[in-house]
């Protein structure tokens, strides 16, 4: 996940991830609020009209997210955005608001886990090093339910456009494989909600 990150709020949290020893049951934002706050500015605006951490939470957490689910480990609570955008992966995705939404897993294969977490340029990557239990696949289904979004027009100076998405359902399964043989498998469903778009016809000002 790439663009749009907070370097100082991405930067700190790559140093701030380890080892995960046994049986432990993870929260990331609890984590997060420990370890940031008090060391990097990440006072933006989230999605939305309420003031929260912001600007590389949704990029860390979804990057954190899909090393998890191809590590195979138990994933207890996640929570896709509300609506779809382009720059996270369809089905695959994890954003945080601290305290309400968070993302937990449990690191259920029996040996520790170290968590690997750099910054190079705009890319963050987050590897998994450990006893590897299973081969994971990951099959995205179709849009379902798809309903196209309205186009709003707007002529008010200050008018902020927007590009339109629809809303739909779309389901990814997790395949685990043993020497090539499918043991079992989960589904992850995701219900994203339209966004409309917005058309400005003002002239600008200045």
């Amino acid at each position: 996940v790439k663009p749009l990150l907070n370097r100082g709020f991405t930067r700190h949290t790559a140093r701030n991830f380890g080892l995960v020893l046994g049986v432990v049951y993870l929260g990331l934002a609890a984590f997060l609020s420990r370890h940031v706050p008090s060391n990097t500015s990440v006072d933006r605006i989230a999605i939305g009209v309420e003031q929260a951490f912001g600007g590389g939470v949704s990029q860390v957490s979804t990057t954190l997210f899909n090393a998890v689910f191809f590590s195979g480990v138990r994933i207890e609570q996640y929570t896709p955005h509300s609506f779809y955008i382009a720059r996270y992966p369809e089905g695959g995705e994890a954003t945080l608001s601290w305290p309400e939404v968070d993302q937990k897993w449990t690191n259920d294969s029996g040996f520790g886990i170290l968590i690997s977490a750099y910054l190079k340029g705009n890319d963050l990557t987050v590897t998994f090093f450990g006893t590897k239990e299973w081969d994971i696949e990951a099959v995205k289904g179709p849009r379902r339910n798809v309903v196209q979004p309205k186009t709003i027009v707007d002529g008010r100076q200050g008018c902020v456009p927007q590009s339109p998405n629809p809303c739909f359902d779309v389901t990814v399964t997790r395949i685990f494989k043993k020497d090539g043989v499918q043991v079992k498998t989960s589904t992850f469903n995701t219900h994203y909600r339209s966004d409309d778009g917005v058309k400005c016809t003002s002239a600008p000002t200045g």
